[in-house]
């Protein structure tokens, strides 16, 4: 193991210096404002656009070389409730969503790229699940990764 004694700044370490009281409480609050418009790549309106991105999500599968069918997918998520496959887990949602007159917004935080977003790999390795939101907003899947 490789232990440093200066001051150290990259992409994977960064140093800190702090002057406090003895016993001084060492936890702080973070407190940063995100549009989360900036990160979303869908927003689904509609059950046609529910079911546009379903299409989407299986326009790469295939059943004995042969494309998947959106009808017949659908028609097997609509037959078996107690399927918990994720795509027909997450179609169902939508719908529900959709119909509940709420919009479904897709997007994601990467922690890759040039340049590095701090903010953006802070969201990545965290997810949404432990943040403040606005009550306006649900959560329906945002854990973070890592």
């Amino acid at each position: 193991m490789k232990n440093r004694t200066g001051f150290v700044s990259n992409s994977s370490t960064s140093s800190f210096v702090i002057a406090m009281k003895p016993n001084a409480p060492t936890k702080i609050k973070v407190s940063i404002e995100v549009d989360l418009a900036d990160y979303i790549n869908c927003i689904l309106k509609t059950q046609e656009d529910v079911e546009a991105w379903l299409k989407e999500q299986i326009s790469h599968m295939r059943v004995d070389g042969v494309p998947l069918s959106l009808e017949k997918l659908i028609q097997h998520f609509e037959e078996n409730p107690e399927d918990e496959y994720w795509l027909g887990r997450d179609y169902k949602k939508y719908k529900e969503i959709v119909a509940s007159g709420k919009v479904v917004c897709i997007g994601e935080f990467s922690s890759y790229g040039d340049g590095g977003n701090e903010t953006e790999n802070m969201l990545c390795n965290t997810g949404l699940v432990n943040l403040n939101l606005s009550s306006d907003i649900d959560i329906i899947q945002g854990e973070g990764g890592y």
